[in-house]
């Protein structure tokens, strides 16, 4: 789970040809834990979230995120509490 730090809106037309419309999420969160004997402080890293994965939730700065993906890599279910 991490911590929204950051957001911005994004919308348009992808290089195959398919509209997109969502959000750059931008979050911190704890190392995993076979990195934390090696590092301080938290990770930080962001992900494109479409409209469709939303389903009514509010992303705001401050707000915890979990993600989860597929097996392929791909962003199945946001959840921001």
């Amino acid at each position: 789970m991490g911590k929204i730090v950051g957001f911005r809106g994004m919308s348009g037309t992808s290089k195959k040809g398919n509209p997109y419309s969502g959000f750059m999420v931008y979050f911190t969160q704890p190392f995993p834990p076979h990195q934390a004997l090696r590092a301080q402080g938290d990770s930080c890293d962001s992900a494109f979230v479409p409209d469709s994965l939303l389903g009514g939730q509010v992303i705001s700065v401050g707000a915890d995120i979990e993600l989860s993906y597929d097996k392929q890599g791909y962003l199945r279910e946001v959840i921001i509490g």
